[in-house]
């Protein structure tokens, strides 16, 4: 009896730390992906040291602006409604156009247009992304 109540004692004492470690697992991970992202768009972009210092804000804060508009939906994209797809497209399109607008005058139109066309890849990659796994 007393055996049982120590496994019970310890997984009380060791559970919640496991979520907290998993907790900052996913953070970490989150932050990893927008530094690697951010150091694939300066190579990509072939940014300047200057440009880097520049466009950088602008990005970190588009991702986490992405990150907060589709989070909500993650794993129920198929569950939400014609309406609920629309208005997170529209939401999506107004984050771009913003995040554009900021970067127009950090960056030269090649780049610019790169950025653009990286990012229709990106878009086309996640799209053919959700098809697949609605198959």
């Amino acid at each position: 009896m007393s055996y049982i109540r120590a496994v019970v004692i310890l997984c009380l004492l060791f559970v919640p730390q496991l979520s907290i470690a998993e907790e900052m697992t996913n953070e970490v991970t989150q932050a990893d992906r927008i530094e690697e992202r951010f150091a694939e768009l300066s190579e990509e972009l072939n940014l300047t040291e200057q440009q880097k210092k520049d466009v950088e804000p602008i990005l970190r804060s588009h991702a986490s602006q992405m990150h907060t508009l589709i989070e909500p939906h993650r794993g129920q994209f198929d569950s939400m409604t014609r309406a609920e797809k629309f208005d997170l497209g529209k939401s999506l399109r107004g984050l771009r156009s913003e995040t554009q607008k900021k970067l127009k005058s950090h960056l030269s139109d090649d780049q610019l247009e790169k950025w653009e066309d990286l990012q229709n890849k990106r878009r086309d990659e996640m799209r053919a992304a959700l098809k697949e796994r609605r198959k």
